[in-house]
């Protein structure tokens, strides 16, 4: 969508999408950090589905009623906060588990 100036105008969603895909390159700088971690595959994976799903899921509520906010800017603004706050809390239990030495070993299974 193009506003009056020539200037490109993106409408809610397509804002909140791009907070979304902000957010989530940021949790994976952090995750790469524990890339020589043996556990790091599976936890890459289990935190990157599970920012997908959540900021999923909260976009999907947001966008469903405009009712609880005044303004595109209030949404925007509760967005941003709850995504800085999801990268933050798992980021810490990443780092939490990274010093515990918490590792996962996947097996494969044999078939005689």
């Amino acid at each position: 969508m193009k506003g009056g100036g020539g200037e490109v105008v993106l409408d809610l969603a397509e804002r909140m999408g791009v907070k979304q895909e902000k957010y989530r390159r940021f949790l994976e700088r952090k995750i790469r950090v524990y890339r020589m971690w043996q556990s790091f595959s599976y936890y890459s994976t289990l935190y990157l589905k599970l920012y997908n799903e959540t900021s999923e899921y909260l976009i999907q509520f947001l966008l469903l009623d405009d009712l609880f906010f005044e303004c595109d800017e209030a949404i925007l603004n509760l967005l941003d906060n709850f995504l800085e706050q999801l990268v933050k809390a798992y980021n810490n239990k990443l780092h939490e588990d990274f010093d515990k030495g918490v590792f996962f070993e996947e097996y494969t299974s044999k078939v005689n």
